[in-house]
């Protein structure tokens, strides 16, 4: 797909991007990082916050992160959870015939920043949206109707007002027409790792996402023949091929609609 070059274009590039290996049947914990060196935020900007005891070491951090009991922000405080006290990166398993699910969340945000959307997310399309009454504190709940294999997620902007258009404005770099301008931006984001759900032991498998998957490694393949080194080609279409074989087997296991 392509995208607009904006803040939200990007916003949305790099959750598409997130879903579509979730739709393969991946369990990937959300990540974030700052960037700092390359992009012009500071260290901390984004950030993920794991849940874990207090006592917990840093090991323990990682280790719950990699599990996906996390959300990640650079802004909005997002807390997720199900009926049942489910939470980011726990399994919910149901039967054949499948199940509803209740959820539950809560966001925060300080002063400087005012909510817009707040959303549930299943199998990377938007299930439910959380009306916002208080623009700094708003919490409500969605039921959501389970029938394959899925996972759940939350997700949450907000607009930064912290600074003014004129100070804002000094951190602009480079003409409109330049390919690597920089603009800053009022928007803020949070997402949840999943809460996986399998049915009759399925995990997700969307059909749109594994395709893509499948004709992306076609190019992917193109591209190495063309400028990988002999040395290290067959080690790449190995990797290659192994990769196909395998969402070649979750395609044959997806639903066709």
């Amino acid at each position: 797909p392509a995208y607009p070059n904006t803040e939200e274009g990007m916003m949305r590039m790099n959750t598409d991007t997130y879903y579509r290996l979730l739709n393969w049947g991946l369990r990937l914990a959300a990540g974030a990082g700052s960037a700092t060196g390359v992009k012009q935020s500071p260290a901390g900007y984004n950030r993920a916050y794991v849940r874990l005891q207090p006592d917990a070491d840093i090991d323990a951090f990682y280790q719950h992160w990699m599990a996906g009991q996390n959300f990640v922000t650079n802004g909005p405080i997002l807390l997720f959870h199900t009926a049942d006290n489910s939470r980011p990166g726990d399994t919910i398993a149901l039967p054949d015939e499948g199940a509803t699910i209740k959820v539950h969340l809560t966001v925060l945000t300080g002063p400087a920043q005012t909510l817009e959307n707040i959303e549930i997310i299943v199998n990377g399309e938007v299930s439910a949206t959380i009306p916002v009454s208080d623009p700094h504190h708003a919490s409500g709940e969605a039921t959501v109707t389970i029938h394959r294999g899925a996972w759940i997620a939350a997700r949450c902007t907000a607009e930064d007002k912290l600074l003014s258009d004129e100070e804002l404005a000094v951190f602009s770099e480079g003409s409109d027409e330049s390919r690597y301008r920089m603009r800053p931006s009022r928007l803020r984001f949070a997402h949840t790792s999943p809460i996986y759900i399998t049915v009759g032991g399925r995990n997700a498998a969307v059909r749109t996402s594994i395709e893509e998957g499948l004709q992306m490694l076609k190019q992917i393949n193109v591209y190495a023949r063309d400028a990988a080194s002999v040395e290290h080609l067959p080690d790449i279409q190995s990797a290659i091929d192994q990769a196909r074989r395998k969402l070649n087997a979750r395609l044959a296991d997806a639903p066709s609609k």
